[in-house]
């Protein structure tokens, strides 16, 4: 054994520990360290501790036993080498002397062996389970109650039982024989041990300072409440009810009422706290003792001493397992709870943790003068980053914005939540402004680089705030009014934008988002429509060949047809704009196949393609299986790109445009001159047709620089040898002014308006007929055919309707 000097530290402090942590102790992993760090106390104190553990021990000596029916100090040198270390042994030893000495004169060999049975069972069972702590991997809380059974009931019990039989034996006090002596001794020990051990422990700071995972108390409160008092409560009923039974005289009674503290214990770990079941347990087992020791002498033959001891230990063990059972079922059910509520990135609170938030915030209320609001920061740089990274630096990255983020705005921060990548919500106090947010966000948090990888980078960020208005903590209303606040940021400059919940707002966004799901509905139900609108010679010849514009339509349950306007931002923002481009193709090809008619004196088809399905790798692949799947030649179909719609890959793109016409596909830029790539994709497409956006076209005559712009495409087209489409030609007037400035094609109201693909050959056959009978009234015949009743149009026309 070290000197005295060396185990001075800290022994002590276990009996102060028990007096002091009752309040600290309650929160678990956040008890102070410092309960659980050894310090300098004077020796008396740990002695006092065994001093009062053997004269407890003392009192419960049952009416005409020899031996104690508990020992306590084995067990509290355990519950002292586990949290404080060997520094209790000195001063326990030293409390045993007391406690002999007061007993009268101390035989010196069976002095030393009762202090080694004092010292050696615990340091034993000790170092056993720290081992077994030491173990890789985290054991189960079942696994860990079982090991410390076995370690209390086959390692401290005999070791400290077989030395006091022998302390007893040098005295010659031996109240049985020597192996009859050393089997009630240990059925003592085991009992004791297995009440108080884990009964103190859960009085120690956090989990029992690690030693026991069903020791510890994690419950978070400080003021006791009728359901901590009931099973104190229901242990004092029973003893008296007890007594009461003995002085009368009905001993069947007094039995029936003793071990009912079973079930109150049985009961306390199921539904209290740890500690309280520990508590219990304790109040119980002194309870039971000591009333044993009231049991007049004509009753012993009722309690034998070896079975009573047999049933508390039976009876205590059960509950040690039963309450390990208990809190493995309510580690799981946390560890669930804290999956369920945290990101799996970042492990911060996710959207359920923030509704969870809200709405005990809505139960409770707010506290006087305290109001809320909501800032959601997005950073799409990272966003765009964790395509380039691992995971794991995503992850670190993430981890890093979370701290940083609390590290800025302090006190005001009540919740921080992550709820995608490069996305948070900020839970903040009212009285931050606007100046005060952008200052932390745009001023501090932008200039911090953060490691992503490989790389130091600085993130920007947009900010939606939304205040909380008192009394409403509806969820679903707050992150909608968020989004839109995130959204309308992001497109500003100064990526800050502040919106008040506003029920109008919410109906309307509300109303686009159903309007998505609806569209994406009849997207799978293929409610498409197609539409047809014939483009025409600037000469405006009768026998011109055959030339129209594939147009889209959707037709809704009620039956009414939905315009382009009406579902293509709906396609855009469902991401079915690729599928959708793919369908409207396929549709077209079968039907040009289905109508051999058509398809002879088909000259050219047009179908729109967005900028995504241009970019598409698979697209020209697509392109022609169909054309080969439905026999079409494909110097039939012409592909316009949209020009106001941005492509986001040019070389994919470039790629495509000449796959395409390597395999006789023409090339069209529609809606040309509108878009903020237009010389870019003359330079780099180099398409066979410009359809000059219609925007420009109808205002020719009227508005000298749109006249302007629509020469200046002309005499673009005429460069590069392009052909040109004028759009919106709604006029006799444009017809003879496009005419003039010697654009190709027109394509408008005035030539035709869109109709029912099924209708489109027999509709243009019939205007050339009006026209080759109207040639010397030039284009005005055709304005009068245009003009005409669709039910003067032939019967194939209307069948195919």
């Amino acid at each position: 054994m070290r000197g005295p000097s060396r185990h001075l530290a800290g022994y002590a402090a276990f009996l102060q520990t028990i007096a002091r942590v009752g309040a600290s102790s309650e929160s678990g992993v956040n008890a102070s360290p410092t309960l659980i760090t050894p310090r300098r106390r004077p020796v008396a104190s740990f002695a006092v501790v065994v001093l009062a553990g053997a004269l407890l021990s003392q009192l419960t000596v049952g009416a005409g036993a020899e031996l104690a029916l508990v020992w306590l100090p084995t067990s509290l040198v355990l519950v002292g080498l586990l949290t404080r270390g060997p520094s209790v042994l000195l001063p326990a030893v030293f409390g045993l002397l007391v406690f002999r000495l007061a007993q009268g004169s101390v035989d010196p060999a069976a002095f030393a062996l009762e202090a080694l049975a004092l010292l050696a069972g615990p340091l034993a069972a000790a170092q056993l389970i720290r081992m077994w702590r030491q173990l890789p991997g985290r054991q189960s809380h079942v696994v860990q109650a079982q090991l410390m059974f076995l370690v209390l009931i086959f390692v401290q019990a005999p070791v400290s039982a077989l030395l006091r039989a022998l302390s007893l034996h040098v005295q010659g006090s031996l109240p049985l024989s020597f192996v009859g002596t050393a089997g009630l001794l240990t059925l003592v020990e085991a009992a004791t041990a297995l009440v108080f051990v884990r009964g103190i422990l859960t009085w120690m700071p956090g989990e029992g300072s690690g030693f026991c995972p069903v020791a510890g108390s994690r419950d978070a409160r400080t003021r006791l409440s009728l359901r901590d008092v009931v099973p104190y409560a229901a242990v004092v009923i029973l003893g008296l009810a007890y007594v009461v039974a003995i002085y009368v005289g009905h001993s069947s009674l007094a039995r029936l009422v003793m071990f009912p503290m079973f079930a109150v214990a049985s009961a306390s770990a199921l539904w209290q706290s740890r500690r309280q079941a520990g508590s219990v347990m304790m109040f119980a087992f002194f309870g039971i003792l000591a009333l044993r020791a009231k049991i007049p002498p004509d009753m012993m033959d009722f309690y034998p001493q070896p079975l009573l001891l047999m049933l508390l230990l039976a009876g205590f063990g059960l509950l040690h397992l039963l309450s390990a059972l208990t809190e493995e079922r309510r580690a799981q059910q946390s560890r669930l709870r804290r999956m369920a509520l945290s990101n799996e990135v970042s492990g911060l609170p996710n959207l359920r943790a923030l509704g969870t938030f809200l709405a005990q915030l809505g139960q409770r209320g707010e506290a006087p003068g305290e109001r809320l609001q909501l800032a959601e920061v997005a950073t799409p740089d990272l966003a765009r980053r964790a395509d380039l990274v691992g995971r794991a630096d995503v992850m670190r990255a993430e981890r890093e914005i979370g701290r940083q983020l609390r590290l800025l705005f302090g006190e005001p921060l009540r919740l921080l939540v992550h709820i995608a990548t490069g996305r948070f919500i900020l839970v903040l106090t009212a009285d931050l402004s606007d100046e005060d947010i952008i200052e932390r966000l745009q001023g501090r948090f932008e200039r911090h680089a953060f490691q992503v990888g490989e790389q130091s980078i600085l993130l920007r960020c947009s900010v939606g705030v939304v205040p909380v208005p008192p009394g409403r903590h509806d969820t679903e209303s707050l992150l909608t009014s968020l989004s839109i606040a995130q959204q309308q940021a992001a497109a500003m400059s100064r990526r800050y934008h502040r919106l008040s919940l506003d029920e109008d707002q919410l109906r309307v966004y509300r109303e686009a988002l159903a309007q998505v799901d609806k569209v994406r509905d009849l997207f799978a139900r293929d409610q498409i429509m197609l539409y047809a609108q014939p483009i025409a010679p600037a000469s405006m010849s009768a026998d011109a060949a055959l030339h129209f514009e594939v147009l889209a339509r959707m037709l809704d349950d009620d039956g009414t047809v939905l315009t382009p306007d009406q579902f293509l931002p709906q396609v855009s923002r469902a991401g079915l704009q690729i599928d959708f481009d793919r369908r409207i193709i396929v549709k077209t090809l079968a039907y040009l196949a289905s109508d051999q008619a058509l398809l002879a004196n088909l000259n050219l088809c047009a179908v729109n393609v967005c900028g995504p399905t241009v970019c598409d790798p698979g697209f020209v692949g697509f392109l022609e299986a169909a054309l080969k799947r439905y026999g079409i030649d494909p110097r039939l179909l012409a592909i316009e790109i949209t020009e106001s719609e941005t492509i986001a890959d040019f070389e994919a793109a470039l790629a495509n445009v000449r796959a395409l016409g390597a395999c006789g596909v023409s090339v069209a830029v529609d809606d040309f001159g509108s878009g903020q790539a237009t010389f870019q994709y003359i330079r780099r497409f180099s398409p066979g047709l410009l359809k000059i956006d219609g925007s420009f076209v109808r205002r020719y005559n009227d508005d000298p620089l749109d006249c302007e712009i629509v020469h200046s495409i002309v005499r673009l087209a005429q460069a590069i040898g392009a052909r040109t489409v004028a759009e919106f030609v709604e006029s006799e007037q444009l017809i003879e002014s496009m005419r003039d400035i010697g654009v190709d094609f027109l394509q408008g109201w005035a030539i035709a308006r869109p109709m029912p693909l099924g209708q489109i050959k027999a509709y243009c056959d019939h205007r050339r007929q009006a026209m080759r009978a109207g040639q010397g009234q030039g284009g005005r015949a055709l304005l009068t055919a245009q003009s005409q009743p669709m039910s003067e149009v032939p019967s194939r026309a209307v069948q195919d309707a």
